[in-house]
């Protein structure tokens, strides 16, 4: 086995193993955190977690999330595929991304489930199949390998609101 897929695979299985932390956690933080912002704006059935967010909320979760070295996670554009497929994609903002990884994340003004909707229905018209998720926030979509290999045949979207924002996490190979 050579190390360059030992690096990649060992990266992807952290990716994974920090994923699968952050979802786990995400129950016990609704519960705690959305029981005091009752009264907050709700995605996908699910209470509020920052309904009354500040830039240092932020932060500290961006930092919780991806770690506080930033050269780790290149700011940047969405990778080229997507913006090509998706102009909804074009005007994300706060952008991380690791194509080593496939992962990709950013944030997009809107609801959740309509994000999720719009960014399915732009890639399913650049000819990519979609299939939803079963609450609105999530899609998992399939194309046909081009003969040139330029781009992904499979991705995966999962969108999660944020006050008044939706957190945009992208999956592909």
């Amino acid at each position: 086995m050579s190390a360059r897929p030992a690096v990649q695979t060992g990266r992807a299985v952290a990716a994974f193993a920090a994923v699968a932390l952050l979802v786990a956690s995400v129950p016990a933080v609704q519960g705690v955190v959305g029981a005091a912002d009752a009264g907050g704006s709700r995605a996908c059935g699910a209470p509020s977690v920052f309904g009354g967010e500040t830039e240092e909320m932020r932060a500290s979760l961006r930092d919780l999330v991806l770690g506080s070295d930033e050269s780790r996670w290149p700011t940047g554009d969405v990778p080229t595929w997507l913006a090509e497929a998706s102009p909804s994609a074009r005007s994300a903002r706060e952008v991380v991304s690791d194509a080593a990884l496939g992962l990709t994340g950013f944030v997009l003004s809107g609801d959740a489930r309509e994000v999720c909707a719009q960014l399915s229905c732009e890639l399913r018209d650049s000819g990519w199949e979609a299939s939803p998720g079963a609450d609105g926030c999530q899609a998992t979509l399939r194309r046909e390998p081009s003969a040139q290999g330029d781009g992904p045949s499979w991705a995966s979207v999962a969108c999660a609101q944020i006050g008044n924002e939706v957190s945009v996490v992208v999956c592909y190979r």
